[in-house]
């Protein structure tokens, strides 16, 4: 029996035994009868967004938000699905609050219920045709050749990825909230720069470019965040790509661009990780969805491939 489906037995137990409503007799099974020591029960639940000192999160199986009060919120990124040991829970002003341990977190897309961003499929793609080719002398021109032998299907991505939902809805998306983000970190005001995009986050986990730039705030200290950010955005993205290897993401649709950028951020993260040989297969990836490379990237693919580090290569 999983431990949600034991801590919802377990208050319809106490209901039947004191008539108490549900929620005075979960309260009562989570932190114990008064002058009792608090109980400790095991949940899971989703991570919409993070606080210097709390995480917003979703208990699976229970409606509403409740806001976690652990010293251990600065490990967590909204997406991350978490176990949770609860020690209490309560309510102030009507808000559902609870304290306890992140026994675990992980990604696990899945168990956030969204719904996949609409992908438009724009015709066959002939590459060849529309770019001057590399020259032969060119490390990059055999991977040329390959990744535009043929036409192929192209696809962009949803506003939403770019804008978030809330310019969409506006019907604005040329005002992204990640602009105003980065225009904050350019005046120092990083603790306002991640507010921001947390609460754009907690609004829809699918903006893709919000969990890039979080996870741009953190690379220089802690590239292992910044990975967690970069992931959530490529695992969420890809909710929405078809299961056709041989799909095109065009950089020239700004929609995509999020997506190349998460690409991009992940593998330099785990580069800098010297985790090199995964970074190469994630270089790899990114130029097959986009061939004409305006990211440069295979000058970071021949780098690894060259044997050179992240801080020979990131030296200035």
């Amino acid at each position: 029996m999983t431990t949600q489906k034991t801590l919802k037995k377990r208050i319809r137990e106490r209901m039947q035994q004191t008539g108490e409503r549900y929620t005075q007799a979960r309260d009562a099974v989570l932190v114990g009868d008064v002058g009792d020591e608090p109980s400790t029960v095991g949940v899971r639940a989703v991570v919409l967004k993070v606080n210097q000192r709390s995480a917003r999160v979703r208990i699976l199986g229970e409606d509403g938000e409740v806001t976690l009060r652990t010293t251990m919120a600065w490990q967590l990124v909204p997406g991350h699905a978490v176990d949770l040991e609860l020690t209490k829970r309560w309510t102030f002003h009507d808000d559902a609050y609870a304290s306890g341990t992140v026994e675990r977190s992980f990604i696990d897309v899945g168990v956030l219920g969204l719904e996949p961003l609409p992908l438009e499929r724009f015709g066959e793609m002939d590459l060849r045709a529309i770019h001057e080719p590399f020259e032969e002398s060119d490390r990059y021109a055999p991977l040329w050749l390959e990744h535009t032998r043929a036409p192929r299907p192209a696809y962009e991505f949803h506003d939403i990825a770019w804008s978030g939902k809330r310019a969409f809805e506006a019907g604005d998306i040329e005002d992204c909230p990640v602009d105003d983000a980065m225009d904050m970190k350019e005046m120092g005001d990083l603790d306002g720069a991640r507010a921001l995009l947390m609460e754009e986050l907690h609004d829809d986990l699918r903006y893709l470019d919000a969990h890039v730039h979080l996870g741009n705030l953190e690379f220089d200290l802690s590239p292992e965040k910044a990975l967690a950010h970069y992931e959530m955005a490529i695992r969420i993205g890809a909710l929405s790509l078809p299961a056709d290897e041989n799909l095109l993401l065009p950089w020239g649709c700004i929609t995509n661009r999020p997506y190349h950028r998460a690409l991009s951020g992940y593998g330099q993260a785990l580069w800098k990780l010297k985790r090199q040989g995964e970074a190469e297969a994630v270089f790899e990836r990114m130029l097959a969805l986009n061939p004409p490379d305006n990211l440069g990237i295979r000058m970071l693919l021949f780098a690894i491939r060259d044997g050179v580090t992240w801080e020979q290569w990131a030296a200035p």
